[in-house]
This record gives C-alpha cells, structure tokens and sequence, in this order.
C-alpha cells in the first residue's frame, strides 16, 4: 500500500491512503494517544521532587552539623556556657567538614570540663 498522501507526506498511524474529496490523505486510524506521554511525564516529575526534597534533607542534616539531637530535657543542675570561636565564619565557608570536626572536639571538651 502506498503511504504517501498527494503533497508528499507519509501517514505514519497507518499503512493505507485515504482520498478526501478535496484531494488530500486521510489516514483511517486515530492518532496515537497522549496518555503514555502524559504517564511518563507524571512519573518523571515525581522523581525529580523526591530527588530535590532528599537534596533538602541532605543539606540540612549536614547543616545541623552532627545531626545530633538531644532527646531528653536535662535534669539536676544546668549550666550555660557561651564560646566563641574566632573567624568561625570564615572557617566554616573555607573548611565545612574540619569545622564540624573541630566543634565537635571543641563541644566535648567544653561538656568534660563542666
């Protein structure tokens, strides 16, 4: 069968040619539906949130340093001791993981002398 219509395209849903009474090709099946398109779309964008909400987590569990939380209220006497560590904040952007290390180190020292 000739799959050509009469200005030279091809019908590609079906393998015959239909004649209008204008003259132009008419395929006799429906176009493909969007409905697998529509899926693989849905599906994608799903995976590419999951992605973007784990990067989020990732970062902020970084961000809290050793992601260590406290679980419960201290009890008995309680002491509150500020510290200061010089140009920390340069450190940090230049030294993320040494910085963690380091107040990490610095924070158990400080508890142990308490």
């Amino acid at each position: 069968a000739n799959t050509m219509s009469t200005d030279g395209r091809a019908c590609v849903a079906c393998a015959e040619r239909l004649e209008s009474p204008a003259g132009s090709s008419l395929c006799s099946e429906p176009p493909p539906s969007p409905v697998p398109i529509i899926i693989i779309g849905s599906v994608a964008g799903v995976l590419v949130l999951a992605g973007v909400i784990f990067a989020l987590v990732f970062v902020y569990h970084r961000r809290t340093r050793s992601g260590k939380v406290m679980r419960e209220a201290p009890t008995g006497e309680v002491a509150l001791m500020f510290t200061d560590v010089q140009s920390s904040t340069l450190l940090w952007d230049k030294y993320p993981d040494g910085m963690s290390y380091a107040l990490d180190l610095h924070n158990q020292l400080i508890r142990h002398q308490l």
